[in-house]
């Protein structure tokens, strides 16, 4: 018997070395991948020797480390600006938002398990693009999306079901209010939004280094 060979995505081996240390049963899961491939990833990275496979044909490719950007890795160029804009925010001292000055920005630092809670096929985590932390100690997690997915609603609703504080917590920033996305978060009732557009008209002449035009 002849089986396919396994690839792996740039973003699929980042978010193994990000996470490497939660059971390979929830990886597996996360990843959509047998536990023998991602036990075999998970060596590879422990030895230095990670591969990965991604199409690129006719395709254009956002994923990466920014330079720029204190050489982070991004998944979008969304991302990458909206990152460029809250540093800037941060070392001028403004405000991101009404009241609230960033004075810590981080990618990804936490993944919600929804498996505590029974969750063990499917949507079993999510983790925000951003936590960022005002100059008085309270933070906002910061979710970008320009398109949404089922798979993201799903992830929203079982995020503010079993984590209704840190849902309490939760902004967005979406193309627009108008966008498919900034509905569902309004919906949903998440705590601040901004619309990426008005971002980028308003700043992408402005911070060197902007992506998206």
């Amino acid at each position: 018997m002849r089986f396919n060979k396994v690839t792996w995505s740039i973003a699929e081996v980042y978010y193994l070395e990000k996470h490497k240390t939660l059971p390979v049963s929830q990886l597996t899961i996360a990843l959509s991948k047998s536990k023998a491939a991602v036990s075999k990833k998970l060596k590879e990275i422990e030895g230095g020797k990670v591969s990965s496979s991604i199409p690129t044909k006719n395709k254009v490719s956002f994923i990466g480390k920014r330079p720029d950007c204190d050489n982070l890795f991004f998944r979008s160029g969304w991302e990458a600006d909206v990152y460029r804009w809250m540093r800037l925010q941060k070392k001028r001292g403004l405000s991101i938002c009404p009241g609230r000055i960033p004075v810590r920005i981080e990618y990804e630092p936490t993944t919600f398990s929804f498996a505590p809670f029974g969750v063990l096929k499917g949507t079993v985590s999510y983790t925000p693009d951003f936590k960022v932390t005002f100059t008085d100690g309270s933070y906002y997690w910061i979710e970008i999306k320009g398109q949404l997915k089922r798979v993201d609603g799903t992830k929203i609703r079982r995020f503010k079901k079993y984590y209704p504080e840190e849902f309490k917590k939760l902004a967005y920033i979406t193309g627009s209010d108008k966008t498919k996305a900034g509905n569902f978060f309004r919906t949903v009732g998440a705590v601040h939004g901004w619309a990426f557009n008005e971002l980028k008209k308003e700043w992408r002449d402005k911070i060197p280094g902007w992506e998206t035009r």
